[in-house]
């Protein structure tokens, strides 16, 4: 749950590229813990996973686009 928490405000303050590496370690911790078809899991977890990931990747992808996560991508 920590990390969760913690992925969800890095997101909220536009460092998304440390977001992904706790939300990755919570994806394994609560898919294990909760199972793949808990809520947490899944409308919790994986939407703000995939979000992070595609502000991720737009920054990246050339920063044509305005991204809200700004950090650096490792």
């Amino acid at each position: 749950m920590v990390l969760l928490k913690l992925g969800k405000i890095l997101v909220y303050i536009n460092r998304c590229s440390e977001a992904v590496g706790h939300l990755s370690q919570a994806e394994n911790i609560l898919r294990a813990s909760h199972g793949s078809s808990h809520p947490l899991y899944t409308q919790q977890l994986l939407p703000l996973f995939a979000q992070a990931r595609e502000e991720m990747q737009e920054e990246a992808g050339g920063r044509k686009m305005k991204s809200i996560c700004s950090g650096p991508v490792r």
